[in-house]
């Protein structure tokens, strides 16, 4: 390491040209600079509502929120302030934000889809998403599932990857790429 100079422009291009496709290199790279940083992972999960956050022994409740169309999902305990005419322009100017989230959520919905019942909501969502049709062709419309909203917490990534490639057709899907956060270094699986 002494002897790499990451001045020297020949130097970082031969190491480049020897590294870029180097697997070794690449895993070492992913398991021990990226995936510590960016995939930190905590002992456990932590979830809580309203409702827990506005129960303790004090009743001491403190909070913000810049709208009131979610009044209604408060807990009982917590009451919506509404600013008066007279008040802080802050307060006035936030008023104008009431709803918007909403609204850009209904604007932007394509279909809302109840899943059915019975079964892990997992599996249901799964099924759901993997049976979407590709009106242009007769393959999988779906070619990446990236949980995102976190809808799948809970599942093991395995039992997921498990149950996918159960669900798939092998000549359109050759495997399923996961990440492995149950082996102790963490690693990506096919």
């Amino acid at each position: 390491i002494n002897k790499i100079d990451l001045q020297n422009i020949l130097q970082e291009e031969y190491m480049w040209v020897y590294y870029r496709r180097n697997m070794k290199t690449i895993n070492f790279w992913l398991n021990s600079c990226v995936f510590p940083e960016e995939m930190e992972q905590f002992p456990q999960r932590l979830t809580s509502t309203s409702w827990h956050l506005a129960n303790n022994p004090h009743g001491e409740i403190v909070g913000f929120s810049g709208t009131n169309d979610n009044h209604r999902l408060l807990p009982l305990q917590v009451q919506q302030y509404f600013p008066s005419a007279d008040c802080d322009a802050i307060l006035q100017e936030l008023s104008g934000t009431n709803g918007k989230m909403l609204s850009l959520m209904i604007e932007k919905t394509i279909e809302c889809i109840e899943l059915p019942d019975g079964g892990p909501v997992s599996n249901s969502l799964l099924d759901f998403v993997i049976n979407q049709p590709n009106h242009s062709s007769k393959s999988y419309s779906v070619h990446a599932i990236i949980d995102c909203g976190a809808l799948l917490a809970g599942t093991k990534n395995t039992v997921t990857a498990k149950y996918l490639i159960n669900r798939l057709q092998t000549y359109t899907f050759k495997g399923v790429l996961f990440f492995d956060n149950e082996s102790s270094i963490g690693q990506w699986m096919m």
